[in-house]
């Protein structure tokens, strides 16, 4: 996995990423996807985070390889 980097370099054409929002009390990092308006928005929710508090960003890690593969 590649390490944190400042949400300014995120990508915000639709690419899944997880960001890191310190203001989330519960979840302060999901997978979202930015656009180019600053907004961010969870898959697992319909509304749009706006108010963007995030911080950081990272490309999402690779799934898991299962055994015999």
């Amino acid at each position: 996995m590649t390490d944190w980097q400042k949400i300014e370099t995120a990508p915000k054409d639709g690419t899944p990423i997880l960001v890191f929002d310190p203001l989330v009390p519960l979840r302060p990092v999901c997978e979202a996807i930015m656009l180019s308006d600053g907004t961010y928005k969870d898959p697992t929710y319909s509304e749009w985070f706006s108010d963007t508090k995030a911080t950081h960003w990272q490309p999402l890690p690779l799934p898991p390889i299962s055994e015999g593969e």
